[in-house]
């Protein structure tokens, strides 16, 4: 009996990429060192790290003014099954990222994926801001993001889709979905529902 297929939504930035790591070290040189490494950051925006609005807006105008800043980035640990999802489903990659300067930011997040999953053949990267529209478009089987928002979005749109949210330190309060850890939990959690 062969196994079962799933329509697979994946945010990239706080799921598989380390977007928090490298923001923080460009506002390390931006801002004389800060914000310290022992700060947590507890909500979505980088408040909680001592860095003001117009701040932030600043290290975005670096962000969009640095080409292919997005390519740059590290991926998060615990995310290598990955690759055998992307054989055994139907993977979308759905992000929110700004296009800027150099590639146009959906072939950054490509050739990001590419270089950090050499085994994943074409992924599909969407560009959106409204991920419930698209979850539903795409009648997608399971979604996993970090932001409340974008996870709320899918969950309103599209309640048949099991819709999971990443931990982090800034999404602490959300309990609308279930949480995992990290992506091999997530991805886990897939390959057992699809050999039953």
């Amino acid at each position: 009996m062969a196994n079962k297929r799933f329509t697979i939504g994946i945010d990239v930035d706080g799921v598989l990429c380390n977007f928090c790591y490298g923001a923080r070290e460009l506002c390390k040189q931006l801002f004389d060192g800060r914000p310290d490494d022992s700060l947590i950051q507890t909500g979505w925006s980088f408040e909680s790290l001592g860095i003001t609005h117009d701040e932030e807006s600043q290290m975005w105008d670096v962000i969009d003014q640095t080409p292919n800043w997005w390519m740059g980035l590290t991926k998060l640990p615990d995310t290598g099954s990955l690759v055998q999802l992307c054989e055994e489903h139907r993977v979308i990659f759905i992000t929110n990222r700004k296009d800027g300067s150099g590639l146009p930011v959906d072939r950054q997040t490509f050739h990001w994926l590419l270089k950090h999953y050499r085994n994943i053949p074409s992924p599909t990267v969407v560009l959106s801001t409204r991920k419930g529209s698209i979850a539903k478009g795409l009648n997608l089987d399971y979604f996993i993001d970090d932001r409340i928002k974008n996870v709320q979005e899918v969950v309103d749109a599209l309640p048949s889709c099991k819709t999971f949210i990443q931990d982090g330190t800034y999404n602490k309060e959300y309990k609308r979905a279930p949480r995992v850890q990290n992506f091999n939990e997530f991805a886990q959690i897939i390959t057992e529902a699809s050999r039953v």
